[in-house]
């Protein structure tokens, strides 16, 4: 799911009746939209972190096996990206409410 889908199914929610109605109805509407966006970008998130951790792993192995010197897999770019995506992705974990 892109950004652009959650952006429109978030809005689409709240023009519908359910935000306006009165207050349960907000919560409601709002608990609507957490487990329908947020739940399923969370689990996708926890995969793709095992993901990139499991790449640079595989990666520290390979440099390993081949020269003797897991450190050398530090400077190559499959793992200098996995890193980076790394560090962005426990940022935006930690900007979760």
């Amino acid at each position: 799911m892109t950004k652009e889908q959650i952006k429109k199914g978030i809005q689409k929610e709240i023009e519908s009746d359910v935000f306006i109605d009165d207050e349960n109805s907000f919560r409601m509407g709002a608990s609507y939209i957490l487990d329908t966006y947020y739940t399923p970008l969370a689990e996708s998130h926890s995969e793709l972190v095992e993901a990139l951790e499991k790449i640079i792993q595989m990666n520290k192995q390979h440099a390993d096996d081949q020269y003797g010197d897991s450190s050398k897999a530090d400077s190559w770019a499959c793992v200098v990206v996995a890193r980076t995506a790394l560090s962005n992705a426990k940022k935006i974990t930690n900007e979760q409410p």
